[in-house]
This record gives C-alpha cells, sequence and structure tokens, in this order.
C-alpha cells in the first residue's frame, strides 16, 4: 500500500467494497488485520447486488454477509437491477452496473456512514483498463489508467500491487471467496481482454502490468498539468464559462471539458460535441450550438461563452419605484439621495445617479423589440444597436435589467443611463441606481 493511501485511512471511518471475490476478500481481511497499525477509527463493509445472475448473486450477497459477520465487521447491503436500468441508460450492461455500484458506495458516504471508501483494484486492473481505453481510442486522461484516488474518497490501497501477491495473501491465510461465472464470459469487453488478450501479451511483455502502470502514471501527472493550464484560461463569468478563441487548440479543448464538467455534465458527452465548440472560433459572432444536456456554446467577439439554458432569466417586469429588486443575474438597488447627501459623480463600477422625478411611472423589466435608447450626449439609437456597439455579449443582453417608459430605455442596469433622465440644472430629486452581480 502506498503513502498517500495510509495517511488517507488514518483516524477515519472506513467502508471496504466487497463483492466477495478474491481482491476484495483480500482487502478487506489486510485492513482487519491493520486497523490498529493504520489507525483507521473504524471499519465496515459494502456489498451491491447487481440483479444479473439471479440467486446465484444473491448468494454471493449472503457469503459477504456471513464472512463478515464472523469477523465482527458490520455490513451495509445494496440491490440494484442493472438489466432493466441499462436501456434505460443507454449504457452496456457493464457501465450500467459500474455506475449503479458507485452510486450506491456514493449514498453510503453521504449518508454519513463511511468517511473513505476502499476498493480492491490491483495492477492488473488498471493495465486492463489503459488497454481497453486505448481501444476506444482515448485521450490522454484515459491512458492515465485507474486513479489511487477518486473524489477525495473513493481509495485503492492495493492499485499498485500485483496481482499474484494478492492470490498469495488469500493462500496463505486460507480465506474462502466466491467465483463470479460472469468474469469468464468473453461477452464482456473487459473479460475478453484479461482472458483473451493480456496472457498472450504478458507471454512476450512479462513484465507488462508494470510498464502500463509505469505509463499511467507519467499520464496521471501530465493530464493534471495540462488540466491546470486550461484551468487558467477559463474566465468563470456570473456562473458561465468563457474561453479566448486564441486559446491554443490542445488547451481550448481541454477547457471545454473542464466548462462542461463545471455545468454539470461530466459524462455522456464526445469528442464530436468537444470539437464543435471549437470550430464555433471560426464561426461569425452571435453563432451558438446545443453541445449537450441543455449546455449552450456561443460565439461572443473573441471569446466562446458555454452556459446552461437554466442560466436565463425570466421575463419579470415590475413598476420602478425605490428598493431592492433581485434577478437571476444581480441586485438592483434604487435609493433615494438625500438632500444634505453629497453626491461623487465619480462612478464606480454599476453605481449611476438620475433624475428621480424623470423616472416615475416607468417599469422594470429586460429587453424587448423595438426598444430605443438615447445615451447620455448621444443620438437615440436602437437598443440592440447600442448594445452591440458597446460589445456587450448576446447572453447578457437578454439577462440586462432594463428601466424603460414604454419602448425607451432610460436605464440599462450597470451601463448607462438615458440621456433623457440625467442630473441637470433642473433636477430636485436625485435617486442613486446601484447594479451588483457575481462579478462586481
Amino acid at each position: 500500500m502506498n503513502i498517500s493511501c495510509k495517511e488517507l485511512l488514518k483516524h477515519k471511518n472506513v467502508a471496504v467494497a466487497v463483492s466477495g471475490g478474491k481482491d476484495s476478500i483480500a482487502l478487506l481481511h489486510y485492513l482487519y488485520s491493520n486497523v490498529d497499525a493504520l489507525s483507521i477509527k473504524s471499519l465496515v463493509a459494502v456489498n451491491v447486488e447487481h440483479g444479473i445472475r439471479g440467486e446465484e448473486s444473491k448468494k454471493d450477497t449472503l457469503f459477504v454477509k456471513e464472512f463478515c459477520d464472523k469477523l465482527n465487521i458490520k455490513c451495509y447491503l445494496y440491490s440494484v437491477d442493472a438489466i432493466s436500468k441499462k436501456d434505460e441508460l443507454g449504457l452496456s450492461l457493464e457501465e450500467t452496473a459500474r455506475l449503479l455500484r458507485y452510486n450506491c458506495l456514493y449514498d453510503l458516504k453521504n449518508k454519513g456512514l463511511c468517511d473513505v471508501i476502499c476498493t480492491a483494484h490491483h495492477k492488473s486492473d488498471n493495465t486492463e483498463s489503459v488497454l481497453f481505453n486505448i481501444m476506444r481510442g482515448s485521450s490522454l486522461k484515459g491512458l492515465s489508467g485507474i486513479p489511487a484516488v477518486k473524489d477525495g474518497f473513493i481509495i485503492r490501497p492495493f492499485l499498485g500491487i500485483d496481482k499474484e501477491v494478492i492470490d498469495k495473501y488469500i493462500t496463505n491465510f486460507k480465506l474462502p471467496y466466491v467465483t463470479d461465472a460472469t468474469n469468464f464470459s468473453t461477452d464482456y469487453t473487459r473479460n475478453y481482454l484479461r482472458i483473451e488478450i493480456l496472457p498472450k501479451l504478458k507471454e512476450k511483455f512479462n513484465r507488462l502490468d508494470d510498464g502500463i502502470y509505469r505509463l499511467s502514471t507519467l499520464c496521471r501527472k501530465e493530464d493534471e498539468y495540462l488540466d491546470k493550464l486550461a484551468k487558467n484560461e477559463l474566465i468563470l463569468s456570473d456562473g458561465d464559462y468563457l474561453i479566448n478563441i486564441n486559446v491554443d487548440e490542445v488547451l481550448f479543448l481541454r477547457a471545454v471539458v473542464l466548462a462542461l464538467n463545471g455545468l454539470g455534465v461530466k459524462k455522456d458527452y464526445e469528442k464530436k460535441n468537444v470539437d464543435a465548440v471549437y470550430a464555433l472560433t471560426g464561426a461569425k459572432n452571435g453563432d451558438k450550438l446545443d453541445v449537450k444536456q441543455g449546455v449552450i456554446a456561443i460565439k461572443e467577439y473573441d471569446y466562446i461563452r458555454l452556459y446552461r439554458n437554466d442560466n436565463l432569466v425570466k421575463k419579470e417586469e415590475t413598476d420602478f419605484n425605490l428598493g431592492t429588486f433581485t434577478f437571476s443575474n444581480g441586485v438592483l438597488t434604487v435609493q433615494k439621495v438625500l438632500d444634505d447627501t453629497p453626491i461623487n459623480y465619480k462612478l464606480s463600477k454599476g453605481v449611476h445617479y438620475a433624475d428621480l422625478d424623470k423616472l416615475l411611472g416607468a417599469k422594470i423589466r429586460f429587453k424587448n423589440n423595438g426598444d430605443v435608447f438615447t445615451p447620455c450626449n448621444g443620438k437615440s439609437k436602437k437598443l440592440k444597436d447600442y448594445l452591440i456597439d458597446k460589445k456587450i455579449p448576446q447572453i447578457k443582453r437578454e439577462g440586462l435589467p432594463l428601466i424603460a417608459n414604454g419602448k425607451e430605455v432610460l436605464f440599462i442596469a450597470g451601463i448607462e443611463i438615458s440621456d433623457k433622465i440625467k442630473v441637470d440644472g433642473t433636477t430636485k430629486n436625485v435617486v442613486k441606481l446601484c447594479y451588483s452581480t457575481k462579478e462586481n
């Protein structure tokens, strides 16, 4: 077990994912035998029955429960139906079972029943995963193999250990275990690799697992470094992500993946989705596409913006008045300036002063077709043209609160007041308009 895994187990409530097979039984027994040496606070087991092998699968679960009972280890049991779920999820049976299994592990953690969860992945499993990812045309991330730690609490203590060492441990301690019959079916892709391909490769390359493990370790370090560089190219703006179109393609594509993850799209996207976002860098301003799962990408001048459809504001309208008005994208505060209060007309960001009496009867709303605006000391023009001239991104235009009288826009929140409400020699009452967003 590597040092980082040992440190993560210290003073923790540890759960072990146990199927009943050699690897998971060895891991559970090893941690049980070394609870004090590893400073583990408490140890429990968790078993997930996938509903794939009928009564045989249920017998395996019973075996795990009885094994845990003999060691006086509490065992949490889950049952899922991978067969009926696979069509609903559009995944293979292998992937569905894996997804449902991890959902159960996360549920255990989320309920506070453990701090960390250990799985029995070993060096040969890592080899299998890397080769599987190569066959699928995976990126550098796929070549990184199985991480020793996932999401901060899924821990693989045996990852750097040879399968033969685990088998020897089982023999030395005379530990019972069960064998999953589906492990020998080459209908499953990973089984085919493990049964048909890997033995032949190992005949020629007897240190194959070591070589692949070194490769995946190096790839993981380089992948993490490139992700760090790509993250520096992401601009977070009101819950959206902006990427400069001039960013190098390699980092741009990685930045798109990070943005998708940040917007809740963790899986079920393909390389073609990411490439389509990159293609927008050569499109005309305003072009957009539906990337995946409600995420939209749009070309905005020198940037590509990625945002969720549900980030768009609702089209509320309310009477203008003093007070605070909260929108999904920001907060507008309308406050009368007292007669004896000095006014600093050197504006700070988002703050404007206007003639209060000229705003009476107006509405607070969002933009409509046909809106016009007269900038301070300027000529009247279509609001759309004004916002384009100011290079306000299209998505931002939809969410900008306005104060308007009919089609005449008197105030664009955070940007400018109309010439028609500016403070002048006839002004008797002054109002302070302050608009703040996450960016302010």
